[in-house]
C-alpha cells in the first residue's frame, strides 16, 4: 500500500476525525451528485472541485484580465458545473451532463478556431466545435465572451498564457497530439504568448507530465507572470471519468454500515463499453482535516465488502491534495484522497439497463467515526468515441459465470457472458468462439448454447432468446453459431450469455452390447406379435404391437448413451467468445466489434 508521508509536524498515528450523525441513505441519495474530472496518467484523477481550487488560487481572477476554459474530454459538461459563475471566465464544453465527447466531433474544430485575431472571441471556438461536433454531443457555454484579439504593449490583453491538457494522450491522426501542435501553431509567434502543454508522461511534445502534480507545476509557473493585464487560456482533451459521490457519509466507531451510491444507467453503459477504464474502477473518500493519520485508513481499521462476495478492499493508496504547494492543509480542497481498487464487475454486479445501486458493507474498526468529506464511485477514464462514431464495444458481463462441473446432474453450464454496446443498430448474423482444453478426453463432445441474456444475470431464464446452438469437442474446438438473426439496438447494453452442456455419448462396448440386446429383444418379441396379425379380427392389434416391437428394439441401443457423469475420467476447458458478424442495421455497413475476446470461467466436465 502506497501512503503520502503526512506534513512533519503531524504524529505519527494521531487521528481526529470529525464525528458527524449518522446519515440514513435516504439523505445520502439526495446528497448525491456526479463529479467530472480529468484523467492522469499518473496518481488519481483531478475532480472538478480539485480544478477549481487549482485555477482560483494559481489564476485568481482578481490578477488576470480575462479567463477561457475549453472542456473536450467526455462529461466535460459536469466538469463545467463546478467553473461555472467563475468571474470573467468563459466556460465552453463539447457536452452536457453525463455525456462523451467524440474525437472528429467538437473537439478539432475547436482546437482550430482556438487562435487570436481581429474581432475573434471565446463564441468564434464555440461556434466552430458547435459546427463541427458530433450528433451525440449538446454543446454549452457560460459566462460572458471574452476577447482574442491579439496581445499589444498597449492593450487591453498584453500577454497570453495558454495551457493544453491531457491526461492520457492519443497520438493518432486528428486527435490530442494534433490538436496540441494546432493550438501550438496557433499561437506561434504571437507577441507575449505562451503556451505550455501537461500530458503523458512528460515527453513526446508534452512539457509536464499528464498529473495532478504536473499540472499544479504548469500552473504555478503561469501564475508568476499573471497580472490584470494578462490572459489565461484552458484546453482540456483526451478522456473524462466521472465519479457518483456521496456526501456527508458517517460511520460511527467500530460499526458496520451499509453506504448506497448510485451509478447512473448512461455511466454503467459507458464502464461496460470499454475496456480503457479496468485498471482504474473502485471507490475513494476524501477527507479534508489536518489531524487526519493516513495510517487510520489501513487494512486492519478500514475494509469494504460488497453483497454475495466476501472480498475484502482496503486503501490502496493516500494522496495529499496541497492546493498552494505549501505542505499542510489550510484551505477548502486541501486534504487526502484515499483510493480503493475494485473491480468493475463488482461495482457494477447485478447492473442491468437502467441505474445502478453500489451497495457497500464500510467495516470501521478504529475507536473513532469514519466521517469523509465525501465517497465516490470511480469510473476510471472513459475515451472519447472513435472518430465521430463508436465502434461496437464488448466487454465482460455484470455476472459473469463462475467456475462449474458437468456431472449427470447438471447437464448445462453458464460459461461466459458478454456485453456489448453500439452507438448504431446492429444487426448480427452469428458468433464464433472457441475452447481451450487443458486436459482432454477422447470421443467427448459438447454443445454451446447462445442466449440473449435480458435481464443479465447470467443465468438462462424463461423467455430470453435463443441465438444458436453448435457443438465442439478437444479435437474440433471452434465454436461457430450461424444463421442468427437478431437487432441490436443503439446506446443500449445487451448481454449475449453462452453455456455448454455435454452431448449424449455411449462407448463403443457399450453400444455394442446394448445393440445385440435389442435384437434379441426383437427375436423374442417379434414371433409373439405376428400370431396377433393373422388372426381375424386382431390385425390392429397385431400391428400395434409390431411397432412397438420395433420401436423397444430401437430405443434399447439409444439407451446405452451415458450422461456426464458415467464416462471414466474428465477434462476441463473454458469458452471464449471470439467474434461477432454484424452488420450497421441502418447502412448495411460491416462492423467490427472491439474488445474481444471475452474469455469465462472454467468448467470440468466429469
Amino acid at each position: 500500500m502506497r501512503f503520502a508521508a503526512p506534513h512533519p509536524s503531524r504524529p505519527f498515528l494521531r487521528t481526529i476525525l470529525l464525528a458527524l450523525a449518522l446519515t440514513t441513505l435516504a439523505t445520502l441519495s439526495a446528497l448525491a451528485q456526479n463529479e467530472g474530472t480529468l484523467s492522469t496518467t499518473q496518481g488519481a484523477s483531478i475532480s472538478d472541485e480539485t480544478l477549481r481550487d487549482l485555477l482560483d488560487e494559481h489564476i485568481p481572477t482578481n490578477n488576470a484580465h480575462s479567463s477561457l476554459v475549453v472542456l473536450t474530454q467526455c462529461y466535460g459538461g459536469d466538469t463545467a458545473n463546478d467553473l461555472t459563475g467563475r468571474d470573467n471566465t468563459a466556460v465552453l464544453s463539447a457536452t452536457s451532463e453525463g455525456e462523451t465527447a467524440v474525437y472528429g466531433g467538437y473537439d478539432n474544430d475547436a482546437a482550430a478556431a482556438l487562435r487570436p485575431g481581429k474581432g475573434r472571441t471565446s463564441d468564434t471556438v464555440h461556434d466552430a466545435g458547435v459546427a463541427g461536433k458530433h450528433a451525440s454531443e449538446t454543446p454549452t457555454k457560460s459566462g460572458d465572451a471574452v476577447s482574442l484579439e491579439d496581445t499589444s504593449e498597449t492593450g487591453d490583453i498584453r500577454s497570453r498564457h495558454v495551457l493544453v491538457y491531457a491526461g492520457q494522450p492519443d497520438s493518432r491522426a486528428g486527435r490530442d497530439n494534433d490538436q496540441r501542435d494546432t493550438i501550438e501553431s496557433n499561437f506561434a509567434g504571437k507577441t507575449n504568448t505562451t503556451v505550455t502543454t501537461v500530458g503523458g508522461d512528460g515527453t513526446g511534445g508534452w512539457d509536464h507530465a499528464g498529473s495532478r502534480a504536473g499540472l499544479t507545476d504548469a500552473l504555478e509557473a503561469i501564475s508568476e507572470q499573471m497580472n490584470e493585464n494578462e490572459q489565461f487560456i484552458l484546453f482540456v482533451t483526451d478522456h473524462g471519468d466521472l465519479h457518483p459521490t456521496a456526501k456527508n457519509v458517517s460511520v460511527p466507531a467500530e460499526t458496520d454500515q451499509l453506504i448506497e451510491l448510485t451509478v447512473p444507467d448512461y455511466l454503467v453503459l459507458d464502464m461496460l463499453g470499454t475496456t480503457v477504464n479496468d485498471d482504474y474502477t473502485g471507490l475513494s473518500f476524501y477527507i479534508e482535516e489536518d489531524t487526519f493519520d493516513p495510517e487510520s485508513v489501513a487494512p486492519s481499521f478500514l475494509w469494504l465488502t460488497f453483497e454475495g462476495n466476501p472480498t475484502q478492499y482496503a486503501v490502496s493508496s493516500v494522496d495529499f491534495v496541497d492546493i498552494n504547494d505549501d505542505g499542510q492543509i489550510q484551505g477548502d480542497g486541501e486534504g487526502y484522497l484515499c483510493t480503493i481498487p475494485v473491480p468493475e464487475q463488482v461495482l457494477l454486479a447485478g447492473a442491468g439497463a437502467g441505474a445502478h445501486t453500489v451497495s457497500v458493507e464500510v467495516h470501521n474498526n478504529r475507536p473513532l467515526p469514519f466521517a469523509p468529506d465525501k465517497m465516490r464511485v470511480d469510473s476510471g477514464p472513459i475515451p472519447k468515441g472513435e472518430n465521430g462514431s463508436f465502434n461496437p464495444q464488448a466487454g465482460p458481463g455484470p455476472n459473469p459465470p463462475s467456475a462449474g462441473t458437468l456431472t449427470s446432474s447438471t447437464r448445462s453450464l453458464p460459461a461466459v457472458q458478454a456485453s456489448f454496446i453500439s452507438d448504431s443498430p446492429l444487426s448480427v448474423t452469428g458468433l464464433a468462439a472457441s475452447a481451450s482444453f487443458v486436459n482432454t478426453r477422447p470421443a467427448r463432445s459438447y454443445v454451446a448454447s447462445a442466449y440473449q441474456d435480458t435481464n443479465a444475470n447470467g443465468q438462462v431464464d424463461e423467455g430470453e432468446p435463443l441465438l444458436g446452438t453448435d457443438g465442439f469437442s478437444s479435437d474440433e474446438p471452434t465454436i461457430g453459431i450461424e444463421e442468427v438473426s437478431v437487432i441490436w439496438p443503439s446506446g443500449d447494453q445487451v448481454r449475449v450469455l453462452l453455456t455448454v452442456g455435454a452431448e449424449a455419448q455411449a462407448t463403443p462396448t457399450q453400444t455394442a452390447l446394448l445393440g445385440l440386446g435389442g435384437l434379441a429383444v426383437l427375436g423374442i418379441l417379434l414371433p409373439v406379435s405376428l400370431p396377433l396379425i393373422r388372426r381375424r379380427g386382431g390385425v390392429w392389434l397385431g400391428v400395434t404391437g409390431l411397432v412397438l416391437v420395433l420401436a423397444i428394439a430401437a430405443l434399447v441401443p439409444a439407451c446405452a448413451t451415458t450422461s456426464p457423469g458415467t464416462t471414466e475420467g474428465s477434462e476441463t476447458f473454458t469458452v471464449s467468445l471470439t467474434g461477432v458478424t454484424a452488420t450497421n442495421a441502418d447502412t448495411g455497413a460491416p462492423e467490427t466489434v472491439d474488445g474481444l475476446p471475452v474469455t469465462g470461467a472454467t468448467i470440468t466436465a466429469e
